[in-house]
């Protein structure tokens, strides 16, 4: 984590040649088996991103608080098998996990693994989650650190 941390504190890169070095960098790092990767954020610069560096094979800038999915965010995620929320959970409303699972064919062939912030209660996410057939667990006594947002 310090390792990362450090590639981005001590960056002078704009933001152009941040990605274009972020592409070269992941590029490296892929494995012979890579499965296929979709991301859904409100954010356009930051779904533009994953998308530019090839973190992501496709990717969705939706606000699905507000509006269901579109036809092409549902048709790649119905067969998807993990969903993963790195503390998105937190303020990713039981709406917005709702309108997913919906777009799932089988959600009894679904994983998901989702990290919350611990002062924020997940209670209603996980009962919409539990009426889509699965169960929510959580790991007493762990904390997950969390990077730090650098505004540019």
């Amino acid at each position: 984590m310090d390792t990362w941390t450090a590639r981005y504190n001590a960056s002078q890169l704009s933001a152009e040649n941040q990605v274009r070095a972020d592409k070269k960098f992941f590029a490296t790092r892929t494995r012979p088996f890579r499965p296929v990767v979709v991301g859904l954020d409100t954010s356009v610069p930051a779904t533009r991103y994953v998308l530019d560096t090839g973190l992501i094979d496709s990717g969705w800038s939706e606000n699905l608080e507000v509006q269901d999915h579109s036809t092409d965010f549902c048709r790649a995620v119905r067969d998807v098998s993990l969903i993963i929320c790195t503390r998105g959970a937190s303020y990713v409303g039981s709406r917005i996990f709702s309108r997913i699972m919906k777009a799932i064919e089988r959600p009894m062939n679904l994983w998901m693994f989702c990290t919350v912030f611990r002062m924020v209660p997940c209670d209603d996410t996980a009962a919409s989650l539990r009426s889509h057939g699965l169960e929510t667990e959580r790991l007493p006594g762990v904390v997950l650190r969390q990077r730090r947002f650098v505004s540019a």
